[in-house]
């Protein structure tokens, strides 16, 4: 890419990585919730 073009996208990339972020914490949250559950059963 161009070094314009890299700087006019560089915040949706920011913006990208953030989103990326914060979907594995609310899976790993989702995840500890599940496992806590005292109605889930194992597989």
């Amino acid at each position: 890419m161009h070094r314009r073009l890299c700087e006019d996208y560089q915040p949706y990339f920011d913006e990208a990585r953030r989103i990326k972020e914060l979907l594995a914490k609310l899976e790993t949250v989702t995840l500890r919730m599940v496992e806590r559950d005292v109605r889930w059963e194992p597989r």
